[in-house]
């Protein structure tokens, strides 16, 4: 699920024509596993990191973060357009310095995770599985909220990533 971005901010006045070599540079250290326009993805820090280099040695700004792949089965939501992008190939990705992922269990007998999920749907980017478990995607700076309404409803949360 853990992918890595790093996007060449360009000028907007460079000319198509221009050519620092940087693409030709970055085409021979790594091979991208997808792309958003100037926006390419790597599966490792380690791409993440040689990618950077690439970009510094020839001068060009970029910007580096965290993405979470969706499963191709992922349910989105209206919100996700706010916290993520569609890649060339299809594929879904959310911002990872936004976004949490978190599962919801019972905490006992009397517990309402169903509740629980419907309380909580206003604030889900996307619902999926992984692992055989069933996850949620959700704005990282609600996680007090997720767990309130978790507690209200006797049940809990794991935060698998983004929990601060």
């Amino acid at each position: 699920m853990l992918k890595y971005g790093v996007e060449a901010l360009l000028p907007k006045d460079i000319a198509a024509d221009d050519d620092t070599g940087y693409e030709e540079a970055l085409a021979a250290a790594i091979t991208p596993i997808d792309r958003d326009r100037e926006l390419l993805i790597v599966n490792t820090a380690e791409e993440r990191d040689t990618a950077i280099a690439v970009l510094e040695r020839h001068g060009v700004e970029y910007e580096a973060f965290e993405l979470l792949r969706l499963p191709g089965q992922a349910e989105a939501t209206q919100l996700f357009p706010d916290y993520g992008f569609i890649a060339a190939s299809g594929a879904a990705y959310a911002y990872g310095y936004l976004c949490a992922v978190f599962k919801l269990e019972s905490a006992g007998a009397d517990a309402g995770p169903g509740q629980a999920e419907a309380q909580m749907s206003e604030h889900v980017i996307a619902r999926f599985g992984a692992n055989g478990q069933r996850l949620f995607l959700t704005d990282r700076s609600l996680n007090d909220l997720i767990r309130g309404i978790a507690k209200a409803y006797r049940c809990t949360v794991e935060f698998v990533y983004g929990d601060a």
